[in-house]
């Protein structure tokens, strides 16, 4: 099974011709390397600081994976982590910064997911 760490150019020219306005939350889904991954994602967290505080991002929840209740069982998370980006345009800037910690963050993960959303109206 591949692993995805980082956007692929595709995947960032998918996000920058998004024809949104407004806030956007990115879902994060985060496999950890079993030797110190966890460790180390609190290294990204501390050096991308920064970063979210530049660019207006607020980490609006972060939990440990306990499990599925739908879903494959090889397919197993140990966190997620949800970010809200005032527009997508702020997330492909604040990731694509030249000294973004990226290094950082590959360091720690095994694999990865990312979602972007919108919000919609409550019901």
């Amino acid at each position: 099974m591949a692993a995805y760490i980082d956007s692929t150019p595709e995947e960032l020219d998918r996000i920058k011709n998004l024809k949104i306005d407004g806030p956007i939350a990115m879902v994060n889904l985060l496999k950890f390397k079993p030797d110190g991954g966890k460790e180390q994602y609190d290294k990204y967290i501390t050096a991308a600081q920064p970063f979210l505080v530049k660019h207006g991002v607020r980490v609006t929840y972060i939990g440990d994976g306990l499990g599925e209740t739908i879903g494959p069982d090889d397919e197993e998370w140990d966190c997620v982590l949800i970010a809200e980006y005032p527009n997508h345009q702020a997330y492909l800037d604040m990731t694509t910064e030249a000294d973004y910690p990226v290094e950082v963050r590959a360091a720690a993960l095994l694999d990865s997911r990312n979602i972007i959303t919108s919000p919609r109206p409550t019901y």
